[in-house]
């Protein structure tokens, strides 16, 4: 049994101190069998509750929507739970002693505030975690309203902002997923590599290391071809290795086929047209032309029928002229292939570049914190009952 049971309002100010000497009862036991809320004058101070082996305060609630324990409190905190060996706030819902609970979380935070946290979890240790979750979700978050995030991580340290670490073969170990237009995850760095640095990769969006597999892999599965595996705004480097399109065979299978690498920056374009009586004017078309240098472009020419040889007599912003040697006067059709450097790109030949250092270690080091996280369990927490407190329901007095 409790030290001390109390089936009234307690409207006393003064701090009540009680002491439980090895007992597993609640050292105070507070029954409040109103079914019309919780009363506003019922008030226990956390710190006067001290207890050994024991819950410092054992509490039911008789109505669905009472709270078996209120805190409230218009200049600190509302309730303030300590402990030196488990949590110092614990809570559990669901099937527990034989009582199914319904679908509410087993602690709800809600602010109010414009600035406050719902649920602040503060880890002082080197390898503690502010929240630990376990479960279908771990940690599940929802954002209501604009530019709010379901879940925030932050690290001011040498760590990651947000860690994923799973064992699985089928789950990734952080998944993005998005019903709406926009992203499913997304990668942003604001900082900038310090002069003279030669880790170009130090301020890197997204970044993906695989030891045996693709560092990143990107899909996109529209029906109509409305997607991109990779879409990239700015220069795109390849550190090393070749770079290829897999094209589907009509076997099934895919099939590579590589790039043309070029020291320059090249736009090309092809066509096929004919000199009549040994003679040809053919136009840049406006829309390539738009894009390259066309002062200086080189013209290839691979004639389609016979004659005495074909040659660019003339080249402007506009076109070229092509003519027949020795004057000659056929007529026959040709294709061209007109090679042009971007307009948009001041490109030195052989430019030197400095790869980005990624070291190995550093993609396989998980955080201390994170590789020795053990989700708390019931028997781990002591003073958690084996069985939920009972009380015989009284009906309080009406009062007129």
């Amino acid at each position: 049994m409790p030290a001390l049971m109390i089936d009234q309002n307690n409207n006393a100010t003064d701090t009540t101190s009680l002491e439980s000497p090895n007992q597993t009862d609640p050292t105070l036991f507070v029954r409040n069998s109103s079914t019309a809320g919780y009363d506003r004058d019922d008030r226990l101070q956390p710190d006067a509750i001290v207890t050994q082996t024991g819950s410092g305060i054992g509490c039911n609630a008789v109505a669905d929507q009472n709270a078996a324990i209120q805190g409230t409190s218009f200049g600190s905190v509302g309730v303030i739970g300590r402990s030196y060996q488990n949590p110092g706030v614990f809570g559990q819902n669901g099937s527990f002693g034989g009582i199914a609970g319904s679908a509410d979380p087993a602690v709800l935070g809600v602010a109010f505030g414009q600035s406050g946290d719902g649920v602040a979890g503060i880890a002082s240790g080197p390898s503690n975690s502010g929240v630990t979750g376990s479960g279908a979700f771990g940690v599940a978050g929802f954002a209501r309203g604009d530019n709010n995030a379901g879940v925030f991580g932050s690290a001011s340290a040498d760590s990651p902002g947000v860690w994923g670490q799973t064992s699985s073969g089928s789950w990734p170990a952080v998944e993005g997923f998005n019903r709406g237009n926009n992203n499913g995850v997304r990668g942003v760095s604001m900082g900038t590599a310090p002069p003279g640095s030669t880790n170009v990769g130090a301020n890197v969006g997204v970044v993906g290391f695989s030891d045996t597999g693709c560092g990143v892999v990107g899909i996109a599965n529209h029906p109509w071809g409305l997607g991109f595996g990779g879409l990239f705004f700015g220069g795109l480097l390849v550190a090393s290795g070749a770079k290829s399109a897999a094209v589907k065979h009509r076997d099934g299978s895919h099939r590579l086929f590589y790039s043309v690498e070029s020291p320059e920056s090249w736009f090309e374009d092809f066509g096929r047209t004919k000199v009549v009586r040994g003679k040809a004017e053919v136009k840049l078309d406006p829309n390539f032309a738009s894009f390259v240098r066309t002062d200086d472009y080189h013209v290839f020419l691979s004639p389609e029928g016979q004659n005495k040889g074909l040659y660019v007599s003339r080249r402007s912003k506009k076109g070229f002229t092509v003519r027949e040697q020795e004057e000659g006067q056929s007529t026959t059709t040709f294709s061209y292939r007109i090679v042009a450097r971007r307009k948009d790109l001041k490109i030195r030949r052989f430019k030197p570049v400095r790869l980005p250092v990624f070291q190995k270690s550093d993609f396989l080091r998980a955080p201390e914190a994170a590789s020795k996280l053990k989700p708390p369990t019931v028997p781990v927490l002591k003073n958690v009952p084996e069985k939920p407190m009972v009380y015989t329901q009284r009906r309080r007095p009406q009062t007129t």
